[in-house]
């Protein structure tokens, strides 16, 4: 099996891509009111605090109708990031059954607000049945980052009729959720340092793991989860698959 090796330190480098806001200007006196946002309720008067998307945002304008964190609002909304507010935290378990290891408490993404990994895994498998064609849609360092792993997965399947992501892809859960997916490399980083390695859930064996981001043509990337170790793995490799949702 050739292998190049990806250290731990990386992890600092790979979390190092998210860096946190800067923290916002003391708010407005906050006016007597807090609520879930509903266009309904609109407008909302400067000061008051509502929650949206698991979220808690301070209106800055009066007769403020505009959708937190939607497009052109910045000047509407700040938000206040308070991870109380929040629905999850890492190392709770989620609603697909599995276990959250990651919270977009700076609303970074706009996609998603967590990441859930899957209670387990979903047996061994070769990273695709095309083992020496490249997947530009899985390649390159944009495919490495936090969030990347299902575009990962749909150009996996574009191409490959078995393998990694499709066993992903096909893996219900306890709860039956349909949106699983092979997760990518900094992803698999961020599950090993927040659930492995400070808290010691997620029931992660001594078998690497599958990531969706290629390394080469012959190669892709895969997750040691005894040391953290990140490698370039043949994707002939019969490897582990741990499902990931984002929602």
């Amino acid at each position: 099996m050739k292998t190049v090796v990806k250290a731990l330190p990386l992890l600092a480098a790979s979390l190092g891509m998210f860096h946190p806001s800067a923290v916002p200007a003391a708010p407005v006196p906050i006016n007597d009111y807090l609520g879930n946002w509903t266009s309904t309720a609109a407008p909302y008067a400067a000061g008051n605090v509502v929650t949206y998307s698991s979220k808690t945002w301070l209106s800055l304008v009066d007769g403020n109708s505009k959708k937190p964190g939607a497009t052109g609002t910045a000047n509407q909304w700040r938000l206040l990031g308070d991870a109380r507010t929040f629905v999850y935290e890492v190392g709770d378990k989620g609603p697909g059954g599995g276990w959250i290891f990651f919270v977009d408490e700076k609303d970074r993404f706009p996609g998603f607000t967590y990441l859930e990994a899957a209670p387990e895994d979903v047996g061994s498998h070769p990273w695709c049945d095309q083992t020496s064609v490249s997947i530009p849609g899985a390649s390159g360092e944009a495919a490495n980052a936090l969030g990347r792993g299902k575009a990962n997965t749909q150009a996996m399947l574009a191409v490959c009729a078995s393998g990694a992501a499709n066993a992903a892809a096909a893996y219900r859960g306890p709860n039956n959720k349909t949106d699983w997916y092979l997760p990518a490399e900094g992803e698999l980083m961020v599950m090993y340092a927040k659930l492995m390695r400070e808290r010691g859930k997620g029931g992660f064996g001594y078998d690497a793991c599958w990531s969706s981001s290629e390394y080469a043509n012959y190669l892709a990337w895969s997750q040691l989860f005894t040391t953290g170790d990140q490698y370039g793995t043949s994707k002939d490799s019969g490897l582990r698959v741990r499902p990931v949702r984002a929602f």
